[in-house]
């Protein structure tokens, strides 16, 4: 079974979002364009609606060795 499918099962198809064009907004803050890190091209945008499929997701990157990254508000100006 693929990462994709893995994380559909735990929040549903709807929620597991691949297509580039669709995350752009979600790749990006207010962070001053020459300090801003270039986002990976292989980034599976998730968006889990409990902290039982948050718990979930941490889970299955932990076993699969599968980085994540959070993102708030996406101001850049915090944390």
């Amino acid at each position: 079974m693929s990462t994709v499918d893995k994380l559909q099962e735990i929040v549903g198809q709807d929620w597991v979002i691949t297509n580039r064009e669709q995350m752009e907004r979600y790749l990006a803050d207010e962070t001053a364009d020459a300090v801003r890190p270039k986002p990976a091209d292989n980034v599976i945008l998730v968006k889990p609606k409990s902290a039982e499929e948050i718990a979930a997701i941490l889970k299955m990157a932990n076993r699969e060795k599968i980085p994540v990254f959070v993102r708030g508000g996406g101001t850049g100006i915090c944390g």
